[in-house]
């Protein structure tokens, strides 16, 4: 018995493979009165790739991660932006109490600017994180969750100055991004599941510029050795 069963083991084993998925996400740029021809082509994919060799589009970033199914992949390219994020307000009874016990002569020469009591970190870049599952006739199901930030502009906040000059409490605004969400689809075919609208510098959305995303997940197989 013991036998027959490693001699089936040594004749299928080559014929085993175990099946991965290559996940890849294409952002592509276009404008605002070209999607009504984009959305209504039968391969959206395709038509878009047309029209970068035309330049009416350009490919605006591309990624790409692997994964077993089943198994959780992340890939990220980020800065770490560390900005302080409260403060103690210039001048602060605390400070004052402090001058009167300890130096009253200082009162009326210093006068304690904002201080930053509290710090916050942003990670700005782009994040993703897929979880595929393969199922029969070359379906794949897929968890991703995308993830893009940029830091938009610094505003002030409160205009302040002080004994040396210009002393503003600015904050960054930062521009995001998400696509979470589950799919079914079928391997190697590009499907179009999100676009969205970039901002300006003034916060609004760009009424002529448009990000489409466009998923592609292609099944890998790894064969042991003939």
């Amino acid at each position: 018995m013991h036998l027959l069963t490693g001699l089936f083991l040594l004749l299928a084993g080559p014929l085993w493979a175990a099946e991965m998925v290559r996940v890849q996400l294409d952002f592509i740029e276009t404008t605002a009165g070209n999607l009504p021809r984009v959305t209504e082509h039968r391969t959206p994919y395709s038509f878009l790739l047309k029209e970068i060799e035309q330049k009416r589009a350009s490919r605006y970033n591309t990624e790409l991660l692997m994964a077993r199914s089943g198994e959780t992949a992340t890939t990220e390219s980020i800065v770490e932006m560390i900005y302080r994020s409260d403060y103690d307000p210039p001048g602060s009874e605390r400070w004052r109490d402090y001058l009167r016990q300890n130096r009253p002569d200082f009162t009326r020469l210093f006068y304690r600017p904002p201080t930053p009591t509290m710090f916050e970190t942003r990670n700005t870049g782009f994040t993703l994180e897929i979880q595929p599952g393969i199922t029969t006739n070359n379906f794949i199901d897929l968890r991703l969750a995308a993830d893009e930030v940029s830091l938009q502009r610094i505003e002030v906040v409160i205009p302040h100055k002080d004994h040396y000059g210009n002393a503003d409490l600015k904050m960054p605004v930062f521009e995001s991004h998400r696509q979470n969400l589950g799919l079914t689809f079928l391997a190697n075919r590009p499907q179009l599941f999100a676009i969205y609208s970039p901002r300006r510098d003034d916060g609004s959305a760009d009424p002529v510029r448009r990000i489409l995303l466009f998923l592609t997940a292609s099944l890998l197989e790894v064969r042991s050795p003939s």
